[in-house]
């Protein structure tokens, strides 16, 4: 019998088995899956090809972040389309399989992939669409009015209203069902620190080859709130009106009126504790002042604590020119300036005699506002 062992010729035939084994081709499959669940950018494309395997993208198409595949060979790859991605004019994805020594290649066109279009509406009610052509605004107060720019022939659903872009265009006024409604809301619901739930409702778009997206838009007291300070802001110019005082010689009585003061980032309100958005009889505007001051700090050496001099930082001091306009009437009531208090941080670490003192800046608090523009609407 011969002898098959590993000195003979038997063992060079199991040697070349073993290397034709180890160089199995690689083998990749890839398909576009849609887009990552609440985003309009990033693309998931499902991968399948040897287990606990590399995959990344090439330099030469879409960038990603590379993953590895789980034990059955699969993988959910993210391909963002904003970013440096968003440059790009091409939309290939050229995915890269490595295992030891054997690779692998695979183009993924995501531009012919047949992505279902996507429909987004901003806080601020800014609307955009993917893969299909939409853009417009959606104002939520004080009058709620839908503007956007489609398809022609395009119709869109508001909760239980339907419009159509017979010139690709559509401007109207919509009803945005707020819970409470706008007239009965709270000011203290509204100037909460944190935003507060007013409701949802659904936009629905649908083109006309019937394809149709659609996206829940949620209400609250922050998107409101910016909306009312779009409208308020021209209040020096004219009187604002609610869509409930249309058609009537608004009052509010004088016990029940306040005041609203809508800064750049934060809601002051003052007035009964119980008012509500149809209380406001008075609304503050405010520009602001700078001056500038310093901020002296003593320095001390980091190990024995010993002191090293001292070191100042840059102070801006933001003043705010205040006026009281009569909402109703557009009368400007009074006009103050505050002037922001002057106050360091307490917090910096300067245990180093080369400690850079970073600027700093004060502002006039907005509820000081608010409550001064309360004085005014009594």
């Amino acid at each position: 019998m011969q002898n098959l062992g590993v000195g003979g010729h038997g063992g060079a035939v199991l040697l070349v088995v073993a290397a034709l084994l180890g160089c199995k081709k690689l083998d990749i499959d890839a398909k576009v899956t849609g887009y990552k669940p609440e985003s309009n950018t990033v693309v998931i494309v499902h991968v399948k090809t040897a287990k606990n395997t590399r995959v990344s993208c090439a330099s030469s198409g879409l960038s990603c972040a590379g993953a590895d595949t789980n034990f059955a060979g699969e993988l959910d790859l993210e391909v963002d389309l904003e970013g440096d991605n968003s440059e790009k004019t091409s939309k290939v994805v050229e995915l890269e399989v490595r295992a030891g020594s054997r690779t692998a290649r695979k183009s993924i066109d995501l531009a012919a992939a047949g992505l279902p279009p996507k429909l987004d509406v901003e806080d601020d009610g800014t609307i955009a669409c993917v893969g299909r052509k939409c853009s417009g605004t959606l104002t939520y107060a004080p009058a709620g009015r839908l503007e956007l720019e489609v398809e022609s022939g395009t119709t869109a659903t508001l909760g239980s209203e339907t419009f159509k872009a017979e010139d690709g265009d559509i401007d109207s006024p919509v009803t945005i069902a707020t819970t409470p409604p706008l007239k009965e809301l709270p000011l203290s619901t509204l100037c909460a620190k944190e935003a507060q739930s007013l409701g949802a409702t659904t936009l629905t778009l649908t083109f006309p080859d019937a394809v149709k997206v659609s996206t829940e838009i949620k209400l609250d007291s922050e998107g409101v709130a910016g909306a009312l300070k779009t409208a308020l802001e021209g209040v020096d110019k004219a009187p604002v009106l609610f869509p409930w005082e249309a058609g009537a010689k608004p009052d509010i009585p004088k016990k029940r009126r306040a005041a609203l003061y809508l800064g750049t980032a934060i809601c002051a309100a003052a007035g009964p504790t119980d008012a509500t958005l149809s209380d406001v009889m008075v609304v503050a505007l405010a520009t602001t002042q700078t001056r500038e001051d310093t901020c002296t700090y003593q320095l001390s050496e980091k190990t024995s604590g010993a002191a090293r001099g001292t070191s100042t930082g840059k102070l801006t001091l933001h003043d705010a020119v205040a006026s009281a306009y009569n909402r109703l009437t557009g009368a400007k009531l009074a006009t103050r300036t505050f002037q922001a208090t002057k106050a360091c941080r307490e917090d910096l670490d300067l245990s180093s005699v080369t400690e850079v003192i970073p600027d700093q800046s004060v502002f006039v608090s907005e509820t000081t506002i608010a409550a001064w523009a309360g004085t005014v609407a009594k």
